[in-house]
Parts: C-alpha cells; sequence; structure tokens
C-alpha cells in the first residue's frame, strides 16, 4: 500500500492509509486514531514534534505544517529503520518511475534520487534520500513556498538541487 501511495502520489489511498493505521495501532480506523499513531512513531524514531504537524493523510490539508527539518528528521529514521529497504523501494526514482519518471532525466540525480513530491497552487518540494557520487546516501528536503513565478520554474530549480546532491563527491 504505501509503494502505491508514494510512486504516484495517491491522496485518496494516503488518507486511507492513515486510517488503516490508527485501526492497527489504536483500534479505531479514524483521521485522529491515525494521527496518534503517526506521532508515537515519530516519538520512538526520534523525529522532534516540532518539525511536523499532521492533519491529514496526503499532505494536502492547508493545516498540514511540515519544516524541511522535520522531513530530513523522518527520512533519516526511516532510512535506519527496520522496514528501510521496503520504504525506499516505495519511494519514485528520478528519471525511472512514478512522480519522477519524467523528472531529472539525463542528470546525475537519474537512478540516484529516491523522493517523494508535493505539489499544492502555491508550493512545491521533494523530500528523499540521495546516493552521491562517492556512494553516500543523503537525505534532503527541499519546499518552495509562495514562489511567484510558473510551478515548473519551481521544479526545475528544485530539480538543480537534487542533481547537484547526486553530483556531490
Amino acid at each position: 500500500i504505501v509503494r502505491a501511495v508514494n510512486k504516484r502520489s495517491q491522496n485518496l489511498h494516503a488518507e486511507m492509509l492513515l486510517r488503516l493505521v490508527g485501526l492497527r495501532a489504536k483500534g479505531e480506523g479514524s483521521a485522529v486514531k491515525g494521527q496518534e499513531a503517526v506521532a508515537d512513531l515519530a516519538k520512538r524514531l526520534g523525529v522532534p514534534d516540532e518539525g511536523w504537524a499532521l492533519a491529514d493523510g496526503s499532505g494536502v490539508a492547508a493545516t498540514n505544517l511540515l519544516t524541511p527539518r522535520g522531513l530530513v528528521a523522518l527520512l533519516v529514521a526511516m532510512d535506519r529503520h527496520p522496514q528501510a529497504a521496503a520504504f525506499r523501494d516505495s519511494l519514485p526514482i528520478a528519471g525511472v518511475d512514478g512522480t519522477l519518471e519524467k523528472r531529472m532525466k539525463g542528470t546525475a540525480a537519474e537512478g540516484r534520487v529516491l523522493a517523494k513530491t508535493g505539489t499544492t497552487g502555491l508550493a512545491n518540494a521533494l523530500a528523499g534520500l540521495v546516493t552521491t557520487q562517492r556512494g553516500e546516501r543523503l537525505a534532503f528536503a527541499i519546499v518552495v513556498n509562495n514562489h511567484a513565478g510558473k510551478s515548473r520554474q519551481a521544479v526545475a530549480a528544485i530539480d538543480a538541487v537534487a542533481a547537484a546532491l547526486a553530483s556531490a563527491r
């Protein structure tokens, strides 16, 4: 389910997954119980709670609050989790599949960036893991909020940063 949610950015599936997590962890399939279960997991993983506030499962609600630092802390924790390989496998691969299939082709990021996109009317984001030329895996989060230009300009800038990270030696 996580793979389907992350690869294609299935917002409805993400909402249902939050409720399923609530049911499995808290005995009630509601968004509130899902939020509690996610907060419990983040705490167990050592992710500081000041870096985010979850309002829904898809990340679309205007009341969701995320900081790049909070996203990176979560990514680092997930990369160390016993299910890290499954988590990494759920993320779109730059130039290969999912929401990144057509992005970063022909750059150092192609095949080396595993990341989740985030897009709303006034924001574009990319957060995930990148493997450098040296083979080091880095967690990153790039968020562009309230940009005055066109969305494609923000996406191009984000992709350029991801490619620069992949080029690092």
